[in-house]
């Protein structure tokens, strides 16, 4: 009897969001980094950088309706975007020149829920929740919720596509994501021992970039053009929970990435600059 009500508690947790342990939103010293690309059908299909918005918050608060909320500022101007609280598991974003909030994330979904009115940059989406699932981050599960959209959030970290970003994962004739999440200096997302979360987008030497396709790939084959000797890069092929799922020596300009179809991040470096850029396997 023990055993059964043992089995049906963890079932009872894994079928809703919220965790025995529930990982709370930030309330200080964060930055996400989005990433911005634009979707490029010729000579192939791929996406290529176009631009950057790095979202930061201090230690600043602020009253809203008598709530205490958490300022999001532009990290390079200082330009005020909004606030957001957790309320046990709830996260509501006020607008700037707004004093009306909205829902941003919520954890205490179960599978199968309806969503509505979630705040994506003035716009509000509907969707439904397809599964609930967890990645290991410091030795802590985190819940994941993934959407009919394709998207999906981590609990204490937000939204995977980026931060007050759409849940819709393939939007026309665009390409976007969270590149980065830190918080008080420490990467949580894609993770928390691989690479940096700058502004930058972890491109550490202006000399080096490359060109990666087609992206998707449908079998996993993915090229690679860069203006530096392809015989001088090495890479490093992750999930998005930071797990290491391929790396090495380049030897030609092909990748054969031998892994399940999904989302993933490769690290390309040249010695002297790093770059990361997302890869999907359909």
């Amino acid at each position: 009897m023990k055993y059964f009500l043992s089995i049906f508690f963890v079932l009872a947790l894994r079928s809703t969001g919220i965790s025995q342990n529930y990982r709370a939103f930030p309330d200080s010293n964060s930055v996400w980094v989005n990433v911005y690309e634009d979707l490029i059908t010729t000579p192939f299909f791929h996406c290529e950088f176009s631009y950057s918005r790095n979202i930061c918050m201090g230690a600043e608060d602020t009253l809203i309706n008598s709530l205490q909320y958490s300022k999001l500022d532009t990290c390079v101007t200082g330009g005020y975007i909004g606030a957001v609280r957790d309320n046990g598991g709830q996260v509501f974003f006020v607008p700037r020149d707004s004093l009306n909030e909205s829902l941003l994330f919520d954890f205490t979904l179960s599978a199968g829920d309806s969503v509505y009115q979630v705040y994506n940059k003035g716009w509000y989406e509907n969707f439904y929740v397809e599964s609930i699932d967890s990645i290991l981050i410091y030795g802590d599960y985190r819940t994941t919720i993934h959407f009919s959209t394709g998207g999906f959030w981590i609990e204490g970290i937000g939204n995977h596509l980026g931060m007050l970003e759409s849940t819709y994962e393939f939007l026309s004739n665009s390409c976007f994501y969270l590149n980065c999440m830190n918080q008080n200096d420490t990467i949580f997302y894609p993770n928390q021992s691989f690479g940096n979360c700058q502004t930058d987008l972890g491109i550490v030497s202006n000399d080096f970039d490359f060109d990666l396709f087609p992206n998707p790939s449908s079998d996993g084959t993915f090229k690679i053009q860069s203006g530096s000797p392809i015989e001088k890069l090495t890479y490093k092929i992750f999930t998005p929970n930071g797990k290491i799922v391929q790396e090495g020596k380049l030897e030609s300009n092909q990748i054969d990435l031998k892994s399940d179809s999904g989302l993933y991040f490769i690290q390309v470096s040249d010695g002297k600059g790093i770059v990361t850029r997302r890869i999907i396997v359909n």
